[in-house]
Formats: structure tokens, sequence, C-alpha cells
């Protein structure tokens, strides 16, 4: 961005007044927001966009090294992410009857269109008011601009100043904002705030150092890979700006109550503070993250990678999921960290006091355990939920537990297991065979399941590892630290259109043509040195 493309600027009506710098007016959500992004979103929809070619600058280089937070959208991403976009969507009957768009339709018009139809916006037209400047690539976030709360920030690519600034003011006009609103135009990206200053601040700031030049921002965009359809960054310093924020919604919220009661208030509640130093913990070692969705290999994926996020992505293998059944038609799995338990308390006590030890208390004289030990114990180093291919004619025919084939396996140490669960039948005074638990053990596994024969298919085993629909879906599970998978080629998904018709009278045509391109979905997570990783991916027969 050249040093001058803050020149050009448009202003909405009279300068509002700002006050302290508008400190006062926290993070607005401006109806103009959704004016904008209308331009450019429509679900999985924008994947269809036909043109084929890349041009023009990023987001990133209209927005500030100091912007906290973004969520980017690029209708022009590479052409083969485009071509397997349009390929995934095709598959779908249900795609073009509800969304009504053919793959070679401009999404812009599509969606514009739509929003001038429902704002009744009858002077503006599409192809005289906004074809002609609006540019692919959008973008919104938050900046730090050094005040009290941070700026809001809408970016939107533009081929044409002078006609963007007409255009856009139109656009506006007929969304009627307010006056927390103002936009300024630069050689290529319009930039959008809560005020025509923050959006010229926004502008030269990041014609000083923009975004893309920031260390944190090229090092999580680079570690998470490719760009895609969405991109996400979140720096560090946000960590920051979110406790702040809630510590001022919680100041907001007593400000409020009191006005309303006419009473007196003293801080945050008991509850609200504890969320607070909770939260401060998880973030402690967060480092900044960057998530990408694209479209590859004839399906979707969300890849997300960051650092001081291993609390949601596990430690350690996530049980030997590829030993399950190979017919294993859903499944979780979890690795137990050897100090889950303790760590946990230890949290929790920072948190909430001597309240926690309390419970422990409680807890250990209703199960006769003792925790930490036998609770860790219990959990053994790996779980692992399943749900078994074979599935009743009509779910309507399920009775009991025992005609749904699904189970818990416990890797671990299995004589140790038995222990723990055998003082918990005591203490309870009811066994698992009570509750019509099968309860099996071999080796290193324990088995919890609806039937002996469940129990026996998943203490022998299977080859799900090796099956091509799991490792298109999960293709990290042998480091994973959490699996979720599901198969929708499984005999469930017929099982379910079954009873559909059955329960409708509908013929389910519409639904099986819906569910049929389905192949599987895959979420895991594992830690890669430091990082933390996390991949959704969902296939496509």
């Amino acid at each position: 961005m050249s040093d001058d493309a803050t020149t050009v600027y448009e202003t909405l009506g009279d300068e509002p007044d700002r006050g302290s710098g508008g400190a006062g007016r926290g993070f607005p959500v401006v109806p103009v927001i959704a004016v904008v992004l209308a331009l450019v979103l429509g679900g999985s929809a924008f994947a269809a966009y036909k043109l084929l070619h890349s041009s023009g600058a990023q987001p990133a280089e209209a927005l500030p090294a100091d912007t906290f937070a973004v969520v980017s959208f690029d209708l022009d991403p590479s052409a083969g992410q485009k071509v397997e976009a349009i390929k995934t969507l095709r598959k779908f009957p249900g795609f073009k009857k509800e969304v009504g768009l053919d793959s070679d339709d401009d999404l812009r018009e599509f969606f514009v269109k739509k929003l001038i139809e429902e704002g009744d916006c009858t002077d503006v037209s599409y192809a005289r008011d906004v074809e002609p400047w609006l540019g692919k690539r959008a973008a919104f976030g938050g900046v730090d601009l050094g005040e009290d709360q941070p700026a809001p920030v809408i970016a939107l690519q533009v081929s044409d100043t002078a006609g963007a600034k007409a255009g856009f003011a139109k656009l506006v006009d007929c969304a009627e904002p307010g006056d927390d609103f103002g936009f300024t135009v630069g050689e290529e990206y319009l930039i959008a705030s809560d005020s025509t200053e923050h959006a010229k601040q926004i502008a030269a700031d990041a014609a000083k150092k923009s975004l893309a030049a920031d260390a944190s921002y090229q090092r999580w965009t680079d570690e998470v890979g490719d760009a895609g359809v969405v991109n996400v960054y979140v720096s560090e310093g946000a960590k920051d700006l979110l406790l702040q924020a809630m510590d001022q919604f919680g100041q907001g919220f007593e400000q409020g109550f009191r006005g309303e009661m006419g009473g007196e208030l003293s801080g945050m509640s008991g509850s609200d503070e504890e969320s607070r130093k909770m939260l401060e913990d998880q973030l402690k070692d967060f480092e900044g993250l960057a998530a990408a969705l694209r479209f590859a290999d004839g399906g979707m994926e969300l890849a997300v990678v960051g650092k001081g996020i291993d609390g949601y992505t596990g430690s350690g293998k996530a049980g030997a999921v590829g030993d399950l059944p190979a017919d294993t038609a859903a499944l979780l799995a979890l690795s137990v960290p050897d100090d889950i338990v303790e760590s946990t308390l230890d949290q929790l006590r920072a948190t909430f006091g001597d309240d926690v030890d309390s419970g422990v208390q409680e807890f250990e004289a209703q199960t006769g355990l003792t925790v930490p030990e036998d609770v860790q114990a219990l959990l053994g180093d790996t779980l692992s939920l399943s749900l078994g291919g074979k599935a009743p004619e009509n779910l309507n025919d399920i009775a009991s537990p025992a005609d749904v084939p699904f189970g818990l396996l416990i890797s671990g140490d299995a004589d140790r297991i038995e222990e723990v669960i055998a003082k918990i039948e005591q203490s309870t005074g009811a066994s698992l065979e009570d509750m019509q638990v099968v309860h099996q053990q071999a080796d290193d596994k324990v088995v919890l399941a609806s039937s002996e024969d469940y129990a026996d298919e998943l203490l022998e085993g299977g080859k799900l590892g090796s099956e091509d629909r799991f490792t298109e879906a999960v293709p990290e599970a042998e480091k994973a630290g959490s699996v979720l998978f599901v198969d929708f080629n499984s005999d469930w998904t017929d099982a379910v259109v079954r009873t559909y018709e059955a329960d409708t009278g509908d013929d389910g045509k519409e639904l099986e043509e819906n569910l049929e391109p389905l192949g599987a979905l895959g979420i895991s997570s594992w830690m890669d040195g430091e990082n933390s990783r996390i991949l959704l991916k969902l296939t496509t027969d």
C-alpha cells in the first residue's frame, strides 16, 4: 500500500462525538458489518466462484501489524482449490436447489442482489454501483490502536477507488448503521471501522507496517500451510485484550445491575473471578495461532496450529484406534496424560480454593476411591468410545442397549483398572451387570460394552487403521492425542434414511441423495514439537 493510500476517503454523515476517544463505545457490532460480509460470504457456497486467476494484495497487506485477530475470505484462492471446491459442492443436489447457484455464477452478484432485495434498496444496482469496484477478498477483525478499547475493522478489496467510495456509500445508506461507522478508501482496499478517524488511522498504520510484515503473523501463517478460502490469525496479544474485555464486561454488568436494582455491589462475583482465573491459566502459554479452511482431494479440511493451546489437543497417542474393528462407524478416542487428575485438581484449587478438596472428600466417601490415584488408574493410558457398523433395519427397532453395538475400551494396567471397578461396585452396591453393561478384560485392555458380541470384537481388534476411509479422514492417527471419526458409508446412515422414510412417509430420496456424497468426518489433534495442531477433514466419495 502506498503512503498516500489514506488520502482518499469518504465520511458518512457528521463525525460522531467521540468523547474520550470512544473508550466507552466498546467493540460494537454495527449493522453494516452484516452488509459488508454479505458481499463476500455465503457459507461454503463461496468456493464455487468461477474465475481461475489470482491477483491483487491480500487483506493482511492492508491491515496494520497491531491487528490482534483477523478472519479473511478469499473468493480467488489457488486455481486448484477452486476446482476442488466446485467438484465437491456439485456432488450435493441440495446445494443448487437451496442456494440457487451454478458453478459459473458470480457469488458477489448473488449476495448483493439478495441484500438489495431484503433491504428494499431500489436505488442500488449491482451492475452499476457494486460490480465495477468490488474485489474478491475481504477480512474483518480487531486492531489495538492504543486506546482503552480495540477498534473493529473491515477490509474490502477494491479495483476502483472512486467507484468504491460512491457504491459503498449507497450500500451503507441502505443499511443505516448509525453514527458509529466510517470508512476510507485506498488504492487496493476499503477500510471501515467504528469511525472515519479510526479507519484512517488503521490505513495509515498499515502503510507504516502491515500485518503481512509482522513476524508473528508470518510464523503462524507459514506453520498452517497453504492459504484457504477462509483464513484466521490470532496474535499473542489477543489474550490480554480478551481478559480485559472480560473484566469490563463484568464491570458493565455490575453497573447496569446496580442501576436497575438500586443496590450496592462490590467487584466481580465469585464465579466471575473464578472464570477469569481459569481463563487466565488456560491462556498463560498462548503465543498465537492460525487456521485455514481449504478444499482438497475432493473434500474439505480445516487446519489449525498454535502454541499454548495444547490443552485442546491432548498428548501422546489416542489409543490404538487403528486396531479397532474395520467396520467401526464412529469413535471418540482420547489419550490420558499421566498427571491429568492431579493437574486438573491443581487448576481447580487455584480457581475455587478449598471447596475443591471438600468435593474430593465427598466423592471418595461415595465411591470408595482414593483421589487422584484410583481415578488416574481407572482412566488408563487411552480411552476409546466406539459404535460398531452393524445397524438395525430401522432405528425404531432398538429396544435395549444390547441392540446397539457400542463400547468403551480402556487401555492401561488392566488389573489395576479391575480393582478400581470392584471398589466402585462394592461402595455403591450396584454392579455393571445390574446396569446391563458387559465387562471383559484381556491383556492390557478392559472393555465395557453393550453386548458380549461387541465386547469380543473390541478385545479381538481389527484393521480400521488400514481402511482408506479412515486414513483419509484421520491422516495423523498414529500420533494424535485425540480422534473423532464418523463413517457416513456405514449401515447407520442407511438406517437413518429408512427410519426417516418410515416416520414421515416420505420416500427419503432427497435425504439419501444429499447423504450419498459424504465419505467420512475426521477430527484429530496432536503435538508437533511445542506447537499444537488440529485437523478437521470431511471427505466425499
